[in-house]
């Protein structure tokens, strides 16, 4: 799977809600061996590269490299903040709310007491 796939299912991934933190930790585990591997390939390349070519080939793995570092940072982000899904109603949650019904708790009689302790 190429790194630019990768990386959009890291962008897609991070919009659902709620987040599938299993899902991010497998593409982030892809996005890590496809830097290792791209480090490597540009070690090879810069020897293979004529001169004037060198410092456009260079730029464009670092542009890749900080892409992959960005998603990276946003997983990292992703999997350090709360998910709360108690402060969303059900009305932000597109549900309909539950009808509210109100109820009294029947009356009890209760004898009167005296100031008399005997009689308690």
């Amino acid at each position: 799977m190429s790194a630019t796939r990768t990386l959009g299912q890291v962008a897609n991934s991070l919009e659902e809600s709620p987040v599938d933190a299993k899902r991010l930790t497998v593409l982030k585990l892809s996005l890590e061996e496809k830097l290792k591997t791209l480090k490597e390939l540009n070690a090879e390349i810069i020897e293979l590269v004529p001169e004037d070519d060198l410092e456009a080939e260079i730029q464009q793995a670092d542009e890749c490299q900080e892409k992959i570092f960005e998603a990276l940072a946003r997983i990292d982000h992703a999997a350090l903040t709360p998910v709360s899904t108690s402060s969303a109603t059900a009305a932000d949650r597109g549900e309909e709310e539950p009808a509210r019904t109100h109820s009294s708790s029947p009356k009890v009689k209760l004898p009167k007491l005296s100031s008399t302790m005997l009689q308690w």
